[in-house]
């Protein structure tokens, strides 16, 4: 049986935004002087960098991928509101499951950022199995 639970959720997640850095360093590496729009000249710039001036901003990149998926984690938790949103309790879930996938997506996130240990993880939101299926 697969039973897949929120830090699962997160850690696929966590793997697709990786696998998207991956590309976009693959990306930076084409040829693009022949294009003059804004992508074009950046990856242009990005092409005169040295590998430290590569290395700060592939990180400002991450950074930048990994604070925005926690806003998002925090507005799906129902932490924080959009300007003019009714404060009202949103529940996310897979039709026909009871489980609720948010509420706790940002601290695993933020955690797993942080370099907690996964199994423990799986551990302390064990009561949070959102999809089981015979295998």
């Amino acid at each position: 049986m697969l039973r897949m639970n929120l830090v699962d959720l997160v850690l696929g997640i966590k793997k697709k935004h990786h696998r998207q850095m991956l590309a976009y360093e693959n990306f930076f590496s084409q040829n693009f002087s022949e294009n003059t729009d804004d992508y074009s000249k950046f990856i242009q710039f990005y092409q005169t960098l040295n590998n430290e001036e590569k290395r700060l901003v592939s990180s400002f990149i991450e950074q930048s991928i990994t604070d925005t998926t926690s806003s998002i984690f925090a507005w799906l938790d129902g932490v924080s509101f959009l300007e003019g949103q009714p404060k009202k309790s949103l529940e996310l879930k897979y039709e026909g499951e009871e489980c609720k996938l948010n509420g706790h997506l940002q601290d695993i996130w933020l955690a797993i950022q942080e370099g907690c240990d996964v199994e423990e993880l799986r551990e302390f939101y064990s009561n949070s199995v959102f999809y089981e299926n015979e295998t």
